[in-house]
């Protein structure tokens, strides 16, 4: 809040919206951008029991 970013997705930039921030004040990133990241780590888990599984 102090340097005026609150709100503000911190990997695209873009606001987050309000509904978003109602729910999780917290909030980092926006929907679209947290979506994309907890795909990478779905898919970052998969790989890793693979390799496990080997």
């Amino acid at each position: 809040v102090k340097l005026g970013v609150y709100g503000i997705c911190v990997e695209c930039e873009e606001p987050i919206s309000e509904r978003r921030l109602e729910a999780l004040p917290w909030a980092l990133h926006c929907i679209r951008c947290q979506t994309a990241l907890d795909r990478q780590e779905q898919m970052h888990a998969r790989d890793t029991r693979w390799d496990e599984a080997a």
